[in-house]
């Protein structure tokens, strides 16, 4: 795989793996859904979050979040260097925009082309899967479902609507034999099984994350280049997402076990 090897990013690079140590990993998260309350989580959480770039005070576990995503964006835009990279990763719903071919045009990476390749194909397949499991549950109609997967299907994946449709509108089993002979097949066959065992996607959609934030970890030992800087801004904004579902699960008394199995963490 090509990255971008630029050595302009090198102080970058230095200053992500610096912050790289206070990211959370699988044994922080499993320490915090122990936790009995947010103010528990606020205090575990203080000393962890490197704040550099803002002075305000913090109140509640909230304010805390808020503050640590409006610091990662502005470390992004700060070293990213590239308008065309800061939109491509800090844009909302990119992959449904024609922009976000045009970005990865004018970039030319093939680390970025891996990671959105990966991430509509995975992004596609999610979606098919809800479409079937809705209308199955409601309606059990063919046609229905042949037409909801063309109309959401995104472009610039491996796979097309017209190849995924006529696995989709058969059983269960042949969806899980035909995903078993794709490259997904680790995430997505044992996805699929918990959600027929389980009447949940839970599992999907972190196995889904999670092989996304597998193809994070191919930048750990790059020395320069700005790939670096984006699995860093990517592993934190997941942190955050993480850290709202222990939240709110904590509050709402959801069981650990649950809690654990909807935290997103390859590291």
């Amino acid at each position: 795989m090509r990255f971008s090897e630029d050595p302009n990013y090198g102080f970058a690079v230095g200053r992500v793996r610096a912050r790289e140590v206070f990211l959370l990993r699988r044994p922080d998260y499993d320490r915090l859904v122990s936790l009995e309350n947010e103010a528990e989580l606020l205090k575990e959480l203080r000393g962890r979050m490197p704040l550099e770039f803002s002075e305000e005070p913090i109140v509640s576990l909230e304010n805390l979040l808020e503050v640590i995503h409006t610091e990662n964006r502005v470390f992004f835009q700060k070293y990213s260097q590239n308008p065309d990279l800061y939109a491509l990763i800090t844009e909302r719903a990119v992959l449904a925009k024609p922009i976000l071919f045009e970005y990865l045009r004018r970039l030319n990476n093939d680390f970025l082309n891996y990671y959105f390749k990966t991430a509509i194909d995975l992004e596609n397949i999610r979606n098919a899967l809800r479409i079937k499991y809705l209308i199955e549950k409601t309606e059990d109609n063919t046609t229905s479902i042949f037409k909801n997967i063309n109309r959401i299907w995104l472009k610039g994946g491996e796979f097309t609507s017209e190849d995924a449709v006529k696995y989709f509108v058969e059983p269960w089993s042949t969806i899980i034999e035909w995903v078993a002979k794709t490259k997904y097949a680790l995430c997505l066959t044992e996805g699929i099984e918990y959600l027929i065992s389980q009447n949940s996607f839970l599992r999907l959609e972190r196995k889904i994350e999670e092989e996304k934030q597998k193809i994070l970890l191919l930048t750990r030992y790059l020395v320069f280049g700005y790939e670096p800087l984006i699995a860093y801004y990517l592993f934190r904004e997941n942190e955050i997402r993480n850290l709202r579902r222990i939240a709110l699960g904590i509050k709402a008394k959801i069981p650990r076990e649950w809690l654990k199995e909807n935290i997103v963490c390859v590291l």
